[in-house]
Order: structure tokens, then sequence, then C-alpha cells
């Protein structure tokens, strides 16, 4: 049985009508009105404003859309996507993120969730260099580029940059993968997985003094005490 046929069941239940009295009071046969409750189909479009109407309720109470059904339903779909990652199931991951972005579009952390899941089914579930394979690391990549180009919070764009630089270089776009590295706060990390050759080595070489000199830098200002290991 379909949510909205529930509603339809409870309200008419409450109002203390049959089937066919309720029929009677939309203009459609009780048969109608039997289908809606048992989920076999759901009102026309057309039949949504008599049906609120006549219940005085609103149309985001008849379809379930309440900000307290939605905060709940969010707290399910996180609590069920983290579990797997305790699982390792990363088809149960894929499948729950395809939900999420399902049910509440526009939503960019979901998005997110996608993207990466795309990435991960690819790596282990997909025969290396196969069209499947490509398939979803492009649709991962697609994802991406939507969260970096229109969302506005920095922890998922920031993600998403992180994840295009990790997925491109799957798909030989290599170089873009540069570009989008240098997107990030972090670049200097993110850019010795997509450099390659003789220009890699030199960035290596890059991070290996940086990180030299900061241990150098602790130690002579004090920040860092080799007797305390």
């Amino acid at each position: 049985m379909n949510e909205i046929g529930k509603k339809i069941k409870q309200l008419r239940r409450d109002a203390d009508l049959t089937q066919e009295q309720l029929g009677d009071l939309l203009g459609v046969a009780y048969q109608t009105v039997s289908k809606w409750e048992t989920g076999i189909s759901s009102p026309d479009l057309s039949m949504i404003a008599p049906i609120t109407r006549f219940f005085k309720i609103s149309a985001d109470e008849l379809f379930g859309l309440s900000e307290g059904a939605d905060d709940a339903r969010q707290r399910e779909l996180r609590e069920k996507w983290q579990s797997t990652y305790e699982s390792g199931d990363i088809i149960d991951r894929y499948e729950i993120s395809k939900q999420a972005v399902a049910e509440f579009p526009g939503n960019y952390e979901y998005l997110d969730w996608l993207a990466d899941a795309e990435a991960s089914y690819a790596i282990h579930h997909c025969k290396r260099n196969s069209e499947d394979q490509r398939s979803h690391f492009e649709r991962a990549i697609h994802h991406y580029q939507t969260i970096i180009e229109n969302c506005s919070d920095e922890v998922w764009k920031n993600d998403a940059l992180y994840g295009i630089v990790m997925t491109l270089p799957e798909v030989g776009r290599r170089e873009e993968a540069v570009q989008y590295a240098k997107m990030h706060p972090k670049s200097d990390k993110l850019l010795k997985w997509c450099l390659s050759g003789e220009e890699k080595e030199r960035h290596l070489q890059k991070l290996i003094m940086q990180e030299m000199n900061d241990i150098v830098s602790d130690l002579e200002f004090g920040r860092f005490n080799l007797s305390s290991i």
C-alpha cells in the first residue's frame, strides 16, 4: 500500500465513511477509492485538490511531506548509509545513496554520497576497463561536477573536488584532474594523485621538502620534543 493510499484510508475512517460514501462525495466509483487505499493506483492530479478540500488538509499532509516526517526519514537514511561502512556493503551503500537523492533532490550531501558510491561500485564491482566501469566513473564525475558548480557549502564542494580528482584519472582525464586539484584548499596534497612522470617526481620532492622544513621548524622552536617519544 502506498503512503497516499494509507492516508486516504485513515482520513476516511476518521470521518466514519465507507468507501462507497467517500466515492459518492468525491464523484468517483467506490472501486476507485478501494484501488487508492490498496495501492493499486493513485489519485489523478485532478483529484488532489478535491480530496484535500474535503478533508481540510494540505497537499503536503496528504502526501506525508511534513517537516517532522522528512527529518525522521533523513535520520533513517543516514543511519542506513553509515551502517554500510561498518558492514563494507558497497552495493547497499549505492542503493541507499540513489534512494536519498531520489527522495530529496537538490540535497548536495546526498549527491556527494551517490558520487562516492558510483566510484566505489566501479572499483569494487566492475570488470577493470569495462564499459560498465567507465559508465559508473563518468556518472560519479558528473555528480561531482554538479556539486562543484552549484553548491555553496564549502564542505561538500571540497569533498566533491577531492572525489573528482581521484576519479578523473580512472577515465584518462588526468589534465582535468590537475585543474580541479588546484581549486582545492589543499591542492598540493591532491596534485600527487593526478600528476605523472617527472612532474609527479618533482611535486613529491617538493612535498618532502615542505614536511622536512616543518619538522625542523618545530624542533627549532620547541613545538616538538624528541625526548617525549
